[in-house]
This record gives C-alpha cells, structure tokens and sequence, in this order.
C-alpha cells in the first residue's frame, strides 16, 4: 500500500480493535493515540489553508475549537499554510505549516514539496479533520488524505463552512464524515452535491467574547465588523449612516475589518477601504464614519466599545460567526435575513432581521433600538443568553468528540474485514 504512515503500520493492520496483533501473539500499543496517565489520548488534526493573523470565519472557529478539544483531554494538531501563524492564540498546540496549503505559493511551488501523507505520519493522528480546505487545494489533497486514512484506519471528518470554488466536489469516497455549519449549508450541499450532513452549528468562545453591560448613548456607536468585501455591505452600512445624520440622529460608525483571507480566485480588492472612505467623504461623513483593523485577540474590545452591531450582508451568508460573536458580548444586533444567519437569530426576539442590501430598511432598524433602550436590552440579553444556551463551545466540542467516536468505530470496523483479492476476505481475530 501507498502513503503508509510508518514502519509500525504493517503490525497495527494485523491487529484487532483491542491491539492484539494475529501475527505475533503480542499487545500493540497505537501507533495514533499517546498516553497519558495509563489513559489513551485521541489525537486530532484539523487542516484549514490558514490560521491567524489571517482571520476569517473558519479561522476564528479553528482557533475556539482547537483549544476547546485540548481542554477536553485530546492531543490537537493543526496543519495549515500559514508560514508565521499567531502562537499565543493557540498555547500548547502543534503549529505545522504545509506549504501545500500555502496558497500565496504558485501552484507548480506547492506541488513540488514533501509529500502531505508525510506530515500526516508525523501527527499519526487518528482523526483528520478538514475546514473548508479543498476550494483551494483541490482533488489531489483529497485523494492522498484519502490513501492516508485507508492505510491507517484514521477517520476522515469534513466541515463545509462555505460553498464557493470545486469545493466540497472533490470528496467522492465514502470515507468521509460530513458536516454542514448551518441548516442553509446543508440544505445547499444536499441540492449541489446529493451529501447528506449532519448539522453542527459553530459555536462561540463566550468566555474570550465577552463584554460589559452598556447603555446605549448618544451618540450611538455602530459597529460594521466584517472582512472588507463587497458582499459584506459595507457601502450599505454607510449609506445608512449618511440617512441617520441627514434625519438628525447623532450617531458615528466603527468599519471593522481583520487581517483577512487571500483568496486566489476572489481576491479582496485591495483598495476597498479606500473606496469605502472616499464614499463616507462624499457623504460628508468624515467624523462619523471611522475605519480600524484588529487581529482576533482584539475583537471584543470593536464589541465592547458598541452600542449595535450591523451585518447587512448582500449575498447568502452560510453562516455568520461574527454575529454570534457580539451576540455573546451582548449587544444587539441587526443582520440580513439571508443564508445561515436564520439559525441564529429570530426576529425581534435574538436580533433584527432586515432584507438584504436595503440601508432604508436597516435606518428603520437601527432607530427602533435607539428609540426604545428597553428593547435594545432585551434583544441583546436574548442574543446572549442564546450564545451561551445553544452555541456554547463546550458542549459543542463534547457533541464533536461524540460525533468521532461513533464515527471511528464504524471504520474500525469495516478495517476488520478487507478485501485482499476478489471474493476473497482476511478477518481480523478477535483478542
């Protein structure tokens, strides 16, 4: 077999779920997981293109969860391109780059270097779990995390954060456990792809996202915090700004952004800030409309300093996590009803839903809550409430450990039995 994981693979092939190997007469002692305490520890590698400083949705969710299944006992590992990733985010964890992944790398670069079954082996993990990471790296990727987890019986796990690019349709083996970050992603990956998913809204870190109890004061403090994009509604926030000031409303408008994803076949335009400033200038907007960038460690303090937060995206959303995120903090928030973002928020009891794209509808909005504080209260005690019921990342990562036990015993399993010529079967004694 190809792209084995090591010398020892031969002899954990030969050996039944309890270790015991047919050929020797002797225990094994797993290759995949270490040992702690007498105890067995399950190691855990999840693949993502990047990691901060680069800060998306998935990046933020790579970063809570990571930490959340070293808290509950396993070894976690994280592979991505990121060459100098934010280490202080992630304490105690295995950082490894892979230039395969580095998408800032030409393509003939990448496929020049060490093989990625070789930095598999070196993890030896007994779960391989991928973000989103195929628009990018395509069916090769796919094909040898494939090989890898067929020699060594790792289970293969893929969360669909998004839909754009080949995507999720380069995973065509069986192999694969797939999840879907919201009930819009896995209605879509359903309707694209025939995949059947199982839902597991991210959650929120609500201890690092979490804020002070504030009043909403004049002059109310807007907060657009989202990567600098067209589809994320940045000009629609400022418009909507240019119609509160012109009504008489005191109001100034925070545009957030993070250092943000490279994407190679949709880049950020680099000059959409300065669009975006030129467009407040226009609108005479130059004092109430400021711009700041903060890395993933100081976004509570954009929430902290807000008295609403704006989402008003323009395209289909398949999630929202930044909602969430001030959600937990407790300030109310105002999105579109578009996408994912249904899962989270309910009309006027978690959030305010507008239609997408329309600054009329978000003025409307945005007066209602300086009109009426009680409601602003009420609203952004429910988004919290909410965040630490339902999206808590605890009982998240316990639901995820769960989800790869079952998942793991159904491949060691079907390992027992393999099929070594046709019509012909080798089973695995049992210990």
């Amino acid at each position: 077999m190809t792209n084995a994981p090591g010398a020892g693979f031969f002899a954990s092939y030969c050996s039944d779920a309890q270790g015991y190997c047919w050929l020797t007469g002797s225990r094994l002692r797993s290759e995949h997981s270490k040992e702690s305490d007498g105890e067995q520890v399950l190691r855990i590698t999840l693949v993502h293109w990047s990691l901060p400083p680069t800060v998306g949705g998935v990046e933020c969710h790579l970063v809570d969860v990571a930490n959340g299944l070293a808290s509950a006992g396993a070894s976690v590992t994280l592979i991505s391109g990121e060459a100098a990733p934010t280490h202080e985010l992630l304490p105690g964890l295995d950082l490894v780059y892979a230039p395969q992944l580095d998408i800032r790398r030409p393509a003939v670069e990448r496929a020049r270097v060490i093989s990625f079954s070789e930095l598999l082996a070196d993890a030896s993990p007994d779960v391989i779990h991928c973000h989103n990471t195929f628009p990018l790296a395509g069916q090769g990727l796919a094909s040898a995390l494939e090989k890898y987890a067929y020699a060594s019986e790792s289970l293969l796990v893929h969360t669909a954060h998004s839909l754009w690019g080949p995507g999720p349709g380069v995973i065509r083996s069986d192999r694969w456990t797939k999840l879907a970050a919201s009930v819009f992603m896995a209605r879509a990956l359903k309707l694209d792809y025939g995949w059947e998913t199982t839902v597991m809204p991210l959650p929120v870190d609500s201890i690092r996202f979490s804020a002070r109890s504030r009043t909403l004061k004049r002059p109310a403090r807007l907060l657009h915090a989202s990567r600098l994009v067209e589809e994320k509604g940045g000009s629609v926030s400022i418009e909507a700004c240019h119609r509160l000031v012109s009504d008489g409303y005191a109001v100034r408008l925070v545009v957030a952004s993070t250092p943000s994803i490279f994407y190679r076949t949709r880049t950020e335009p680099p000059d959409l800030q300065v669009q975006l400033q030129n467009e407040a200038d226009r609108k005479g907007l130059s004092e109430e409309v400021t711009f700041e960038r903060a890395p993933y460690a100081g976004m509570r303090n954009l929430y902290d300093a807000a008295d609403i937060a704006l989402f008003p995206s323009t395209f289909e959303e398949p999630y929202g996590l930044g909602i969430l995120q001030a959600m937990s903090c407790g300030r109310p928030v105002i999105a579109s009803a578009v996408g994912g973002i249904a899962d989270n928020i309910v009309d006027n009891v978690t959030g305010l839903l507008i239609a997408p794209g329309d600054p009329s509808e978000l003025v409307r909005a945005v007066k209602r809550l300086i009109a009426d504080p009680a409601l602003a209260s009420r609203i952004a005690g429910a988004g919290r409430d909410f965040v630490r019921e339902s999206r808590n990342l605890a009982d998240f990562c316990a639901q995820l450990l769960s989800l790869y036990a079952r998942a793991r015993a159904v491949v060691q399993l079907q390992g027992r039995t393999r099929t070594i010529a046709p019509g012909r079967r080798m089973f695995m004694q049992q210990g």
